[in-house]
């Protein structure tokens, strides 16, 4: 019924280099093909909007084939 976990997961917790502080802002990336007046480009435009700057810090990283007006307001909404 496949393989283990424990054959794939290495033995010991990654460690990453960032601080630990949990004071420091959380980054967030969304990727999508749907920043555009279709479903998804509505619901992301809903969320977006309310995420706190001050603790959040968000990125959007596009492959919408057709962008429209509904692009360049979820873009707007992005800091990066």
């Amino acid at each position: 019924m496949g393989v283990p976990a424990c054959g794939v997961c290495p033995q010991s917790p990654r460690t990453w280099p960032n601080t630990r502080d949990p004071e420091r802002k959380l980054r967030i990336g969304y990727v999508s093909q749907g920043f555009d007046s279709r479903v998804l480009g509505h619901f992301v435009r809903g969320f977006l909007r309310h995420h706190d700057s001050a603790k959040v810090e968000i990125h959007g990283y596009s492959a919408t084939r057709h962008p429209d007006e509904m692009t360049k307001e979820i873009r707007e909404a992005f800091e990066y």
